[in-house]
């Protein structure tokens, strides 16, 4: 829901001088660099929910960071703000919020094709939550006229999930923790080269999901500036492009749990590809 609406490209452009260019190259940028941050920060924050367990302080810094980055776009509409808003975004999302925080807490309470169930349904909502929050955002964007406002409903949202994160239960006791300290090289953004090492089977697995995640979304900044700029299509249409793939999405992780459990993971992963 705190992801959702189309105020980031429109923002950028305004604060870019509706230079289409300029705009795509800053969101570019702001996305590069928080997946720089992911890489050097997200196996020490994996290593330190299995020690600390996964909801205090951790399950709270996602939905926090997404209000304050939806507040401050709001309030201080610069480009320096906006850019360091997406970065930051998009970082603590990822590590605290997304599938970082998520699989781990879904690994505490269901293995095996349960999991893999639990991890296809999982998209089916994330799909929900992001339709909604973008047809949200994308409103108050039409009705006020300001990209700003798209940010606005953000911090609404990222304040009502941290309300939520409450609620929710403690998935890793302190009997199970895995009492290790931290180190240094904990942070090695090379640690994930250890997957290519330790079976062929790992290391096709392990290419395989690059090559998809180089593909799947990447561009996103670059197929904005396009719609702007080639194709000519309004913010409402801009929205309702974003919503129709987002229930494609919802339709297939849906889909995905109920064939997993009738054909298996292994037929279900050659029948997606």
């Amino acid at each position: 829901l705190s992801g959702g609406g189309t105020g980031d490209a429109e923002l950028f452009r305004v604060v870019c001088g509706g230079d289409p260019a300029r705009t795509a190259a800053w969101l570019t940028s702001s996305l590069s660099a928080g997946a720089v941050v992911e890489v050097f920060l997200f196996q020490i924050v994996g290593r330190a929910t299995d020690r600390t367990g996964r909801k205090t302080p951790w399950l709270f810094l996602s939905p926090a960071m997404s209000f304050v980055t939806g507040l401050a776009p709001f309030c201080f509409p610069r480009l320096p703000v906006v850019w360091a808003s997406r970065l930051l975004m998009s970082s603590f999302s990822a590590l605290f919020g997304g599938m970082n925080m998520t699989a781990a807490m879904l690994g505490d309470v269901v293995q095996g094709d349960e999991l893999a169930q639990a991890f296809s349904m999982m998209t089916a909502v994330i799909g929900v939550g992001l339709f909604v929050g973008t047809q949200a955002g994308s409103f108050l964007h039409r009705a006020f006229g300001d990209p700003r406002y798209g940010h606005l409903s953000r911090a609404f949202f990222a304040a009502c999930g941290f309300l939520h994160n409450v609620s929710l239960p403690e998935t890793l006791p302190p009997s199970e923790r895995k009492h290790v300290n931290l180190r240094l090289a904990d942070a090695n953004p090379f640690g994930f080269v250890k997957l290519l090492t330790r079976s062929r089977a790992l290391t096709v697995l392990s290419l395989a999901v690059t090559l998809v995640v180089c593909t799947e979304g990447k561009v996103t900044a670059d197929l904005k500036a396009l719609w702007v700029r080639d194709v000519g299509l309004s913010l409402a249409r801009q929205g309702d492009f974003i919503s129709y793939s987002l229930v494609l999405g919802s339709v297939g992780g849906w889909l995905g749990a109920r064939l997993i459990s009738r054909i298996g993971r292994r037929s279900f992963t050659t029948v997606a590809c």
